[in-house]
């Protein structure tokens, strides 16, 4: 029994860190689906502007006898290749696209970025290093988008050096032996490997970064189905990750996922996704009732965005039948499972009406089944008698429960009931 008491302790510490690690990890992964939320909010609004301008241009081109120009901004709407010509004005009218998207999502980045840094301050002091490594790994993929790429001296020197006629011959990236060879190599391996091998190439772990072949590889993974090369793949080309901006290439890549026989987490993403594009009409055909079905079918495996969106659409009747009542249900769930800014919106939803009394009875459940937002927003409601009669007490009690989870918010609110 001497024995046994060491290891018994040892065992019982693993497994607190092990807890502890996936804690810090989930706290990760929802400050970044946050990020990703809000940041995907800001380009539908500035893509909703881009299409309607590019609908207006090629009417335009069309009124005016100018057929190659309206295809060609046609099939910048439908998201094909770009051609080798392309008329000026849909040049400059992409480029104020790009921009207006780079200045909308600077601030939510540095905000994000500024959060990552004092996490990782946190679990430096904590001596948490798992923790740390993700926190910075995470802090390097936000600095990703603004670092400028340096091309090696040596082979700018070298172009400078070289007549005319040998610089437009050389051979673009994709095309060049080297690439070949990588990609010919993995063609024999499995699509685990050829997922693998393209993270590395994004990274450049163990090899020289190259984006261009990361995509390539994920590619010949997502023609054997690999569902999480599918769902990368719908996720770079509806923001323009690496490839060129297409929604209609997204939402091919997301029915692959989605059409996966097993269920698995990444597929809900591509659910969520998909359903959004249907919604908003973007590469599919808009179809709300398409929408409503799968984003359903993501809010039964548990995500929170996708509750969110759902909620919404029963609120205003899109696809489904008008349901206010089940509109806040959802809504209160995605709260509860972490979407904070959407507090406002349900809130502003509720003004119009006189029932809210029904949001305490909505949050108690996931309260006292220890989900510490729940816990927040209730202790909220007693303390401002919103909806409840005010009390106190019971307010300082919900408080306490979720500070006692790590809410700062709640730890101040408590602070402040004193």
């Amino acid at each position: 029994m001497k024995f046994l008491t060491p290891l018994l302790c040892l065992l019982f510490a693993q497994g607190i860190a092990i807890a502890q690690d996936s804690a810090d990890l989930l706290d990760l992964v929802e400050r970044r689906l946050s990020w990703e939320e809000q940041r995907e909010q800001e380009q539908e609004k500035i893509d909703n502007l881009y299409f309607t301008e590019l609908n207006q241009l090629k009417e335009n081109f069309t009124k005016a006898g100018n057929i190659a120009a309206a295809i060609a901004v046609n099939n910048e709407i439908e998201g094909e290749e770009k051609g080798e010509q392309e008329p000026a004005t849909l040049t400059k009218l992409r480029d104020i696209r790009n921009k207006s998207l780079h200045k909308a999502v600077k601030p939510i980045d540095k905000k994000y970025w500024i959060d990552l840094k004092k996490l990782k301050i946190n679990f430096q002091q904590q001596g948490r290093l798992k923790a740390v490594l993700e926190t910075d790994a995470e802090i390097k993929k936000v600095l990703a988008a603004y670092k400028k790429p340096e091309a090696p001296e040596k082979k700018a020197e070298d172009a400078k050096e070289e007549p005319k006629e040998k610089q437009a011959e050389a051979p673009k990236a994709n095309n060049n032996p080297k690439t070949a060879g990588i990609l010919e190599k993995a063609k024999g391996k499995d699509a685990q490997f050829q997922y693998d091998l393209a993270q590395r190439y994004f990274k450049g772990d163990g090899v020289e970064k190259d984006e261009k072949i990361g995509v390539q590889l994920l590619h010949l993974a997502a023609e054997k189905n690999h569902i999480i090369s599918c769902v990368v793949l719908g996720d770079r080309y509806q923001h323009g990750r690496d490839v060129r901006l297409s929604p209609k290439e997204a939402a091919k890549f997301y029915q692959k996922a989605v059409e996966q026989k097993y269920v698995y987490s990444d597929q809900r993403f591509a659910m969520y996704h998909l359903g959004l594009l249907y919604r908003d009409g973007k590469g599919v055909r808009k179809d709300l009732a398409k929408a409503a079905e799968l984003l359903s079918k993501a809010a039964e495996q548990e995500d929170p965005h996708a509750t969110n969106s759902l909620g919404n659409m029963y609120w205003n009747g899109e696809g489904v039948a008008k349901d206010e009542d089940k509109a806040v249900e959802l809504i209160v769930k995605a709260l509860s499972m972490g979407i904070p800014w959407e507090w406002g919106g349900l809130d502003q939803k509720l003004k119009k009406r006189t029932d809210r009394e029904k949001l305490a009875p909505l949050f108690l459940p996931y309260a006292e089944a220890g989900n510490w937002r729940a816990q927040y927003i209730l202790g909220k409601l007693h303390r401002d008698g919103d909806g409840v009669t005010k009390d106190k007490e019971k307010a300082a009690k919900w408080f306490q429960k979720a500070a006692d989870q790590g809410s700062k918010e709640a730890k101040m609110d408590l602070e402040l009931l004193k």
